[in-house]
Parts: C-alpha cells; sequence; structure tokens
C-alpha cells in the first residue's frame, strides 16, 4: 500500500535502490490480505483497494507475477526471503524485525520519501 500511502512511485524508487535486473512479485496470500482490507470503509480499505488495481495492472501487463503462497503470509515471506535473490519491500515493523532477525535484507521507506535497502 506504499505507493498509495505515500505517493510514491514504486518502479522508479525499486530501480533506483536494486541496481541489478530484477522482477515483481507478489504472495498470493498478500493479494488475498488486500482485498480483505479493500472491503474495509477506511484509509487503509481505500490504499488497499488501490494497491489491488496498481497490482492487477502490472500483472496483466506481465510487469509482475503471483506467487503462490501456502500457510501464513508473513511466515511464508520470510522463509522465501532466506534465498539469496529475494529482496522483501515492507513497511512493517513486525516483518521487518522478523527479517532483521534472521540477518535478512528488506526494502523499507525512508523518511516518507524514498526507499531504502536495510
Amino acid at each position: 500500500m506504499l505507493p498509495y500511502q505515500f505517493k510514491l512511485d514504486l518502479q522508479d524508487e525499486l530501480s533506483r535502490v536494486v541496481e541489478e535486473p530484477h522482477e515483481l512479485a507478489i504472495p498470493s496470500g498478500a493479494l488475498l490480505e488486500l482485498e480483505g482490507i479493500a472491503g474495509e470503509r477506511s484509509k487503509n480499505g481505500v490504499f488497499a483497494k488501490n494497491s489491488l488495481e496498481y497490482w492487477r495492472g502490472e500483472i496483466a501487463k506481465g510487469n509482475a507475477r503471483v506467487l503462490l503462497s501456502k500457510g501464513k503470509v508473513d511466515d511464508w515471506i520470510v522463509h522465501t526471503a532466506a534465498s539469496p535473490d529475494v529482496l522483501v519491500c515492507t513497511n512493517d515493523s513486525g516483518m521487518r524485525a522478523r527479517l532483521k532477525g534472521k540477518k535478512l535484507k528488506a526494502i523499507v521507506l525512508r523518511e516518507r520519501s524514498h526507499l531504502a535497502i536495510v
């Protein structure tokens, strides 16, 4: 939901911080979570709805893909992030702490204006 909460161009920012060729992917469980939040009548509901539209558009254009996730999506993300060719982009403090605890890098929002690898 970062691009809509903080008016951030996700593609440009990811290209800036990740110099190697990269591919966007989202776990199927994260899409399901966004669908649930999108049904809420709140700011987060609006952000989630916009995020779903963004991801569906990127997937339809072939710029991103959905990865089939099983179980709790956060557990799946941490497990998958153990692969050396995976970087997780998150602003969730709990997820950031879990990744840091396993000495895994993540792409995070800095100063509400840009992404950085930590």
